[in-house]
């Protein structure tokens, strides 16, 4: 465990950061290219091999994919992707494919999870952002190496100015039991979950594109199963910092009067990302 975990941990932090650096420092023609619009990230995305590096709250993630048109870029893609994270209270590796046609988008993922930060309920007891944080300072929290693997659906429907996306995702994991999950920001079992994703965005070619975000969930817990509900809203923007093809996305989830929900950092139940991507072709 300790050897797959280092390797894990390792892998992910090399593997993102290289990605990054790689992505944040191209740009040359790029910038003689026509105008990006700013809510360009709606759209289907270009073909070849695309390297990408985000810098996120919490960490940096990289990733090389593939993308194949089928018959053109709009009417259907096969995507091919390997990603690596490390942040705040994890790291990742994991493969992933998806095949689009049309508005619909079916995909798939497998990979492992390095929490070097795990924090774990007592069966049938809650695990609240306090409860995490006096676990960690008195030195509790284990680092776990799990397997995951998930598959999804994605259905987007443009409506002229409003743009809605649906996702519902069935996934596996092999966590601890009450472990807490630093992706989800919440607390569940291993064994299978079920989430489903919904925004309605408006969308400008001028300014990006923002609307409404609920996001369901069902998970295993204590022998049983619980469902959480969290609302918020998205916000999906180019920049032009560095390069033609950079991004920035924020997302905000919250879940009132929830003691476990979100991060024990910021002492309330919310789940927050502010991201930045940028993107430059390999081939």
């Amino acid at each position: 465990m300790g050897r797959a975990a280092t390797t894990t941990r390792t892998a992910a932090a090399l593997a993102a950061l290289a990605a990054l650096a790689g992505a944040l420092t191209v740009s040359g023609a790029a910038t003689a290219a026509p105008k990006q619009p700013r809510d360009y990230a709606l759209d289907p995305p270009k073909r070849g091999l695309w390297a990408t590096g985000d810098a996120f709250t919490l960490g940096v993630q990289g990733a090389l994919e593939l993308r194949l048109p089928i018959e053109d870029e709009g009417t259907g893609m096969v995507h091919l992707r390997a990603s690596s994270l490390a942040s705040l209270g994890f790291g990742e590796v994991a493969g992933h494919a998806e095949a689009r046609l049309m508005f619909l988008t079916l995909g798939a993922t497998g990979g492992y999870r390095d929490a070097w930060r795990t924090t774990r309920a007592a069966p049938g007891k809650e695990l609240s952002r306090q409860a995490r944080t006096d676990l960690e300072q008195g030195g509790q929290a284990t680092a776990e190496v799990w397997p995951f693997a998930e598959g999804r659906a994605r259905l987007t429907v443009p409506l002229e100015s409003l743009f809605f996306v649906t996702m519902h995702t069935v996934r596996w994991e092999d966590s601890p039991a009450g472990a807490y999950d630093w992706f989800h920001a919440n607390v569940h079992d291993g064994g299978v979950l079920y989430r489903a994703d919904s925004t309605l965005y408006a969308r400008s070619s001028r300014f990006g594109a923002f609307g409404p975000t609920l996001r369901f969930m069902d998970m295993p817990r204590d022998g049983g199963r619980v469902r959480e509900v969290a609302v918020g809203a998205n916000l999906v923007s180019r920049v032009g910092l560095f390069k033609r093809d950079d991004l920035l996305f924020a997302s905000l989830l919250v879940r009132p009067g929830d003691p476990e929900f979100g991060y024990s950092v910021l002492r309330l139940p919310i789940w927050t990302i502010i991201a930045y991507r940028a993107s430059f072709r390999v081939w």
